[in-house]
């Protein structure tokens, strides 16, 4: 049986002791500790710290600033588009479908079914159609981590380092750079050097964490444990009730997960150098002084 947002809540309100274990939580109760949890969760999330929201999509950028993000219908054509992954999926021409668009993802064509005709009649630009017309198709996309590029043909994967919008530009034609900024809720723009659009792209982002209070929680046990002892601390700071040592002992018992998912969820750094010959001696290593090299 899977936890859900609600038992986590149930259980921190029996450690606090805002509950009788053989009574249901009062609904005022329920609702602040909700709110509490979503502000926790809020908060791991934009620090990396949810390493099960991380994803990954790969493409080739084909020109120097793609977008990437989520179709969105414009409000003038609510419910006179479909979107469909490619033309398979299409529906029959029939009276049902009078008057919608039929936006296929797969080659980006569109297509228009008109009440006179027996077949559906294709569409220049169908950008109009939408709020949201992204390049690239990824949901929930919350941040980017990284990005990876790697010539076609090359098996490796070179990490492409992170420059601020206003400095992309400072860089030469082949820099090993690129950039990022938001346009909207649903939507991101990502900017690479003109030497490297016709190379591929892997981007490691975070995917933004989003439940209901009855959502089942599939992630690993000790996101569990952390989302629970992160709850009984707020609420013992909330519900003053309890005395300040055993709020303290709450205190030392989320550092300690918090530490221990910090140290799992980290991203290792490996250093290597390219040497011509191999003389170096531990010590070396040890002090550094191969990096000088």
């Amino acid at each position: 049986m899977r936890t859900t947002i609600r038992d986590i809540i149930v259980n921190a309100c029996d450690e606090t002791g805002l509950r009788n274990r053989n009574q249901p939580v009062q609904a005022n109760i329920m609702e602040s500790a909700y709110l509490l949890l979503k502000k926790r969760l809020a908060q791991y999330s934009n620090t990396n710290f949810l390493s099960f929201t991380r994803k990954e999509v790969n493409f080739k950028p084909g020109k120097q600033m793609v977008t990437l993000g989520k179709f969105v219908v414009n409000e003038d054509y609510d419910g006179q588009v479909l979107i469909v992954k490619n033309i398979d999926e299409r529906p029959e021409a029939t009276h049902e479908v009078d008057g919608m668009y039929c936006f296929i993802k797969d080659d980006r064509t569109c297509w228009l079914k008109q009440s006179h005709d027996q077949f559906w009649s294709p569409v220049g630009d169908p950008s109009f159609l939408f709020e949201s017309f992204p390049d690239i198709e990824v949901h929930n996309l919350q941040e980017v981590v990284r990005l990876f590029s790697q010539y076609t043909g090359t098996p490796d994967w070179t990490e492409m380092n992170f420059v601020s919008y206003e400095d992309f530009y400072r860089f030469t034609y082949n820099a090993c750079v690129y950039s990022y900024k938001p346009v909207s809720e649903t939507l991101i723009e990502v900017y690479v050097p003109k030497g490297y659009v016709d190379y591929n792209m892997k981007l490691i982002y975070n995917e933004f964490f989003d439940f209901t209070i009855d959502s089942e929680l599939n992630i690993p046990g000790q996101f569990i444990a952390l989302f629970t002892a992160g709850l009984v601390y707020d609420l013992s700071i909330n519900y003053p009730r309890l005395s300040d040592t055993t709020v303290n002992l709450f205190k030392s018992r989320l550092d300690e997960l918090e530490e221990n998912v910090r140290r799992s969820s980290s991203v290792n750094k490996f250093l290597a150098r390219k040497l011509d010959r191999a003389t170096f001696t531990y010590s070396d290593f040890v002090n550094g002084r191969f990096i000088g090299i």
